[in-house]
């Protein structure tokens, strides 16, 4: 999801190696919605500041 994103792929046109757009757009919505990104980024910006 981060690649996509950071490429600035649309959902629609991602490459064949990812599965369908919806199942991504699902768990993008799930993790957005249960805090996962928020963890995720937390971890790498302190992994960030060490550095």
């Amino acid at each position: 999801m981060l690649y996509l994103y950071r490429a600035d792929i649309l959902w629609r046109d991602r490459p064949e190696r990812f599965v369908d757009f919806r199942v991504v757009h699902l768990r993008h919505m799930r993790w957005s919605r249960s805090g996962v990104w928020e963890r995720v980024f937390k971890a790498l910006a302190q992994q960030a500041n060490k550095e």
